[in-house]
């Protein structure tokens, strides 16, 4: 394998295998500048994929105010919708905002660990696509392609809604304060880019990692991810590289 370090100097390491793991920006763009005769457009990109079904997490700020104090600590967690009353590949989970900071603010005001103004973090999720993705550019500079569709923004809304509800329906008269949804990439749980897939004409790597047309690569992190759920990424993509890793031990000692 040829690579160019840090310094710009050019290096060259014998191995049979290649793990990828640097993240959905710097994978997809450490493949996409990996040219060759047979890889013109970047390795594994015969069909233009590569880059591509970028996805993150819409991220809502909700502040409330309620009737009486209730507990920060423990935060809360409400997990998505009911599959029933929600679109497919649709989903958002709400976290009750806690951390050492927002409860020393309750101890300063006396009422440790309880607050009658709280807040939640919404965390969404979008259904990605081709016009969804990165790029790099003349110079190295990495441009990003990334929106909310308003079908989202109203599944961030709903999902507000609802937090709102289950409060009201606590007896806590809740009385909205804020509510905004974050611009693209704020969440900074990004998927996609190297997309899973049986077929090269729509994803980078198979079911096991391997990069298509040169299956001894292996992207193991969430550049693999094909959409991603409400949940942080981080676990799944853990997940992921360990059966990858482990298949690969397979195939090395069956050599």
């Amino acid at each position: 394998m040829h690579y160019v370090d840090a310094e710009g100097r050019e290096q060259s390491v014998a191995a049979v295998a290649v793990l990828v793991a640097a993240g959905s920006i710097a994978s997809s763009r450490l493949l996409l500048e990996s040219r060759s005769d047979e890889f013109p457009e970047g390795l594994g990109n015969r069909h233009g994929v590569l880059g591509r079904y970028l996805h993150d997490h819409p991220l809502g700020k909700l502040s409330v105010e309620v009737s009486r104090p209730i507990s920060i600590h423990l935060p809360a967690y409400l997990t998505r919708a009911p599959y029933g009353e929600t679109p497919p590949l649709r989903g958002v989970a709400s976290i009750l905002w806690s951390g050492t900071s927002t409860r020393v603010r309750t101890w300063l005001k006396l009422s440790r660990d309880k607050s009658r103004e709280i807040g939640f973090s919404l965390f969404g999720t979008m259904t990605p696509g081709r016009s969804t993705g990165m790029a790099v550019q003349p110079g190295g500079k990495v441009s990003l392609q990334l929106g909310f569709e308003a079908s989202v923004l109203q599944e961030m809304d709903r999902a507000r809604d609802r937090v709102l509800q289950i409060l009201a329906d606590e007896g806590l008269a809740p009385k909205l304060k804020e509510w905004f949804v974050e611009r693209p990439g704020w969440s900074v749980h990004l998927g996609g880019t190297s997309r899973m897939h049986a077929s090269p004409e729509h994803g980078v790597v198979d079911g096991f990692c391997r990069v298509h047309g040169a299956p001894n690569v292996r992207v193991v992190d969430s550049g693999i991810f094909t959409t991603g759920p409400e949940k942080n990424p981080v676990l799944t993509a853990m997940a992921i590289a360990s059966r990858a890793c482990r298949q690969l031990a397979e195939e090395l000692r069956r050599g």
